[in-house]
């Protein structure tokens, strides 16, 4: 027997007790309800009988200080287009396309997505364009910041500057279509 079916049979057998007892209030001291509560088992008993007398599902609550959906849509693209930049920076971008939302904002929508480490957002970018048949490919922005990044730590090595010797970068070369590189 379900959980479900359990809590039916309970209530059902609530209204059969005060039935028989002919007094409410005594049959709700024995089952350890309030008559209020028992007075909405039997309305939703009498409206839609005994699918009434399970709990019925509610939304997720909305609340008032939550980000709202569409402007989390915004920053989760944002985040797709530029998934290596910080949180500061995704925000500065979308105030350039005119959407206002400070960086605590998106990084309160990066923890609930799972997404504040750099690695989580590539992996999440990763699964989002398999899922839409997609490929990540060496020209893709994301590559390219990755890239940039590496090829920085590498010219370091090369350079005999090595803060990290135990780091081994490894050597991929620049496309000249980068266009995520920015002059420092």
């Amino acid at each position: 027997m379900t959980a479900r079916e359990q809590l039916i049979r309970a209530r059902m057998g609530m209204l059969a007790l005060a039935e028989e007892l002919q007094n409410i209030s005594a049959a709700c001291k024995r089952a350890g309800i309030s008559r209020s509560h028992y007075y909405e088992i039997k309305d939703a008993f009498e409206k839609y009988g005994r699918d009434g007398l399970v709990p019925q599902e509610r939304r997720r609550p909305r609340m008032p200080n939550e980000t709202p959906p569409e402007l989390v849509e915004k920053i989760l693209e944002m985040t797709a287009k530029y998934p290596t930049y910080s949180y500061v920076r995704i925000s500065q971008q979308l105030r350039l396309v005119g959407v206002g939302v400070s960086p605590p904002a998106v990084r309160g929508v990066w923890q609930r997505q799972g997404l504040t480490l750099r690695h989580q957002r590539l992996l999440w970018l990763e699964q989002k364009t398999a899922a839409n048949g997609g490929v990540l490919t060496d020209r893709s922005p994301v590559t390219c910041c990755a890239r940039t990044r590496t090829s920085s730590a590498r010219s370091r090595v090369l350079a005999g500057s090595t803060s990290r010797p135990w780091s081994t970068p490894t050597v991929r070369s620049l496309s000249a279509s980068c266009t995520c590189r920015r002059s420092r």
